[in-house]
């Protein structure tokens, strides 16, 4: 009998190729004009590489020839072809060739591929300023200014900086000025007119006494404040008066007569050569002289002369006045003899 003949198949899996062994992986890297290094192995057959760039129009990945060198998003596929004994094996790198950023007294964070959005910030901010606005330039074109401080990259070169605006601040109080207000300008203070009987002292501000009228303005608003003075006028005493009170204006002054000269006694006193009533007087706005005037005392050389003779501002000693009335009595006698 014929033996029925039988087929055996045998299924023989084949290996895996295993990944990409890279020894240029592609990765991001800032435009130079060069073409991006691409470079691998595998542990079993050829390695081929296919170069594609994104079009960020219509989203969609297009096969370049060669390695890339312009600015842009790209991904390069590793491929491994199967073999007849190893399985094949693709790997995907996705890359950008990034734009420079270049800055001028500003710093950023963020992603310079394209697409990425920057963030700025001044290095520092002068004393007396603040941050306006940050100013763009792409490629080779002009300066242009940006809203807020954040910038979606392209694939151009651009260059970044700040611009500060000039703070003005306020002067509150009272008191005229000229000068603007911003930091380290030269400020000067108008001395307003004083009250009767006041004069001014010196200006604040914040407070704090300042020498003269002119002071530096600071980086921040500020008060400002005049001073005044109570004037303290002299008064000058003759005959011996003395006073008490203090002599500013309005102040109530007490006059006090000295001694009175022999013979005579208080008649009044004067302010300025002006007769007042009583002893006291309130202070002007200047100075003053102040005097006593003295009349005959009772029984004196007045009363025995009848009060008929003036001899003006004089006041007589006592021997002068015995001298008239003796030489007055003499003269009597001599007429009763006739």
């Amino acid at each position: 009998k014929q033996a029925e003949s039988e087929v055996l198949t045998i299924n023989v899996a084949k290996f895996d190729a295993n990944a990409v062994e890279w020894s240029q992986k592609p990765q991001d890297m800032p435009y130079s004009g060069e073409a991006v290094a691409c470079a691998g192995e595998a542990l079993r057959g050829e390695v081929s590489f296919t170069f594609y760039s994104y079009n960020v129009q219509t989203e969609e990945w297009t096969p370049i020839d060669a390695a890339p060198s312009a600015r842009g998003r790209y991904k390069v596929v590793a491929t491994v072809a199967e073999t007849e004994n190893y399985s094949g094996v693709e790997e995907t790198v996705e890359f950008y060739i990034t734009a420079s950023v270049t800055t001028e007294g500003v710093t950023y964070t963020g992603s310079t591929r394209m697409g990425g959005t920057l963030t700025f910030a001044a290095e520092s901010v002068p004393v007396g300023q603040e941050v306006d606005h940050f100013e763009v330039k792409v490629g080779n074109g002009e300066y242009r200014a940006i809203e807020g401080n954040t910038y979606v990259m392209g694939t151009e070169d651009i260059s970044v900086r700040v611009i500060f605006n000039i703070l003005t601040y306020t002067i509150t109080g009272d008191i005229q000025y000229t000068g603007t207000p911003q930091y380290g300008q030269t400020i000067t203070l108008t001395e307003p007119a004083a009250e009767t009987g006041m004069r001014f002292a010196y200006f604040t501000v914040n407070g704090e006494r300042i020498a003269g009228s002119m002071f530096e303005m600071p980086a921040e608003n500020v008060t400002v404040a005049v001073v005044f003075e109570k004037i303290d006028y002299t008064i000058t005493a003759a005959n011996g008066v003395t006073y008490s009170g203090t002599p500013q204006y309005g102040q109530a002054i007490t006059l006090t007569a000295g001694a009175a000269p022999e013979g005579k006694e208080f008649d009044y006193f004067t302010v300025n050569g002006e007769r007042i009533d009583g002893n006291t007087f309130t202070m002007p706005a200047g100075d003053v002289q102040v005097g006593v005037v003295w009349k005959d005392a009772a029984g004196g050389c007045n009363a025995v002369l009848g009060g008929g003779m003036a001899i003006g501002a004089a006041v007589l000693t006592a021997a002068a006045c015995a001298a008239i009335i003796g030489r007055k009595g003499k003269n009597r006698r001599k007429g009763a003899q006739n």
